[in-house]
């Protein structure tokens, strides 16, 4: 059965992956384009079950870019999470 996942994306590839809901969306969307707007990018994709295992071993044994490539390549449905316009306002950071 497909399900919603929200991940984090750095230069380092995959970073972290979780089941998609409305307070870890806003939560890491504060974490990743407000608290440190440099440090990666938010996506969202929809995939299978057993494909998230698959991920999340090769996140566990330290292998980020093999889980954003798998990711990449087998995720039916992948896209980025961009900033909200409520990000770029005065005072705070330019947009990317």
């Amino acid at each position: 059965m497909n399900q919603s996942y929200i991940g984090i994306v750095t230069a380092h590839g995959l970073q972290a992956i979780y089941r998609e809901s409305d307070h870890l969306r806003r939560t890491v969307h504060q974490r990743i384009y407000q608290d440190r707007p440099s440090s990666g990018l938010c996506c969202w994709a929809v995939m299978p079950d057993e494909l998230l295992q698959q991920i999340e071993l090769q996140l566990k044994a330290g292998e980020g870019q093999e889980a954003l490539l798998t990711l990449q390549q087998h995720a039916p449905f992948l896209g980025p999470i961009l900033p909200s316009s409520s990000w770029n306002t005065p005072g705070t950071r330019e947009a990317f």
